[in-house]
């Protein structure tokens, strides 16, 4: 049995890999871009950034989206 083509009607974002993982990692690109441009790369470090990263933005999420934020304090969060 084969589905009949439907339009798309929804697409969305995986902002934060939950639906996806994504090889090679956010950290590991980063870390080749870095020894591209001939940065010292601390691929751990780079890990635990990003860790700590995506659990601030999404608290901050939580309290009101950064999207909602006027212009001048999206300018201040970033």
């Amino acid at each position: 049995m084969t589905a009949a083509p439907q339009p798309i009607e929804l697409v969305t974002f995986d902002l934060y890999d939950t639906l996806i993982e994504i090889v090679p990692s956010r950290w590991d690109r980063l870390g080749f871009a870095l020894e591209k441009l001939g940065e010292p790369v601390h691929l751990h470090a780079l890990r635990d950034a990003d860790v700590v990263a995506e659990d601030f933005y999404t608290e901050r999420n939580t309290i009101k989206p950064i999207r909602d934020l006027g212009h001048d304090d999206q300018e201040a969060f970033r």
